[in-house]
């Protein structure tokens, strides 16, 4: 390397030095996610969680290392967080909806996910619109079931009163209800 771009780099500021990272590695972390995530807006915003963590941690950055190393395998951890928080969305939403709790489990969980991972936005608001489509599949009981369960996050106890049912009869419709949107689900797969 030149001693003149040597020196140049030395006189460079945090930002500077930060912007020219960014500009030299864009496109080989857009690359390397979308390869694997296979949606552009989604990757995106992966791309745009790894250049934060970067900037973010960029004090902690050692010299002596690659910037581009660094850099892939910040891509690489965000991608890993992505891909198990999606997987967990699903699982969440899919796998484990007939839980007995699921407003108090289920819809926290995503709500968590939500703020925890700004790229889980993305995945958590296209379950959520999901979902919301399914609805109308459902005749108007079990809709106004869904909302008060999973909506308004009521207890059983609290819709067994609120229904004048009890809890049981609650419990059974309940379970009706997530066979019900599973089936949904599993038919709107591609939807």
């Amino acid at each position: 390397m030149p001693i003149f771009t040597k020196r140049k780099q030395l006189e460079q500021t945090p930002t500077e030095k930060f912007a020219a990272a960014y500009k030299e590695n864009f496109k080989l972390v857009f690359n390397y996610l979308y390869n694997r995530v296979g949606k552009k807006e989604d990757t995106q915003d992966l791309v745009s969680t790894v250049f934060l963590a970067a900037w973010q941690n960029w004090a902690n950055y050692k010299p002596e290392s690659s910037v581009k190393s660094w850099l892939m395998g910040i891509a690489h951890h965000k991608l890993a967080d992505y891909l198990r928080l999606k997987y967990k969305l699903s699982s969440i939403i899919i796998e484990n909806i007939a839980i007995e709790d699921l407003s108090e489990t289920a819809a926290v969980q995503i709500r968590q996910l939500e703020e925890s991972n700004p790229a889980a936005n993305t995945s958590a608001n296209k379950v959520s619109k999901k979902l919301e489509q399914l609805t109308k599949f459902l005749k108007r009981d079990e809709k106004e079931f869904f909302r008060l369960r999973f909506k308004k996050n009521l207890k059983i106890k609290e819709i067994a009163a609120q229904l004048g049912q009890t809890e049981n009869n609650v419990k059974v419709r309940q379970n009706r209800l997530v066979k019900k949107l599973k089936k949904l689900w599993e038919a709107n797969k591609n939807n």
